[in-house]
């Protein structure tokens, strides 16, 4: 999801809309240009793992599978 990303800002920001949540991320691609990017999602389950992904890619921390 974020493999776009070689920086992460670390000042994401997420909405509750009324059928789900939109998180949108802001940083740097390979090629160091500003990138960003807005995700919708519905399911709750698939809103925190994004919010995982996030939090280990701005963390730089392994994957947990």
């Amino acid at each position: 999801m974020f493999e776009d990303f070689k920086d992460v800002d670390k000042d994401s920001t997420f909405e509750i809309v009324s059928n789900g949540w939109i998180l949108r991320v802001n940083g740097r691609n390979h090629d160091d240009e500003w990138i960003d990017l807005a995700c919708v999602f519905s399911s709750r389950a698939d809103f925190v793992a994004a919010l995982v992904k996030l939090e280990q890619k701005i963390k730089g921390e392994p994957r947990v599978i």
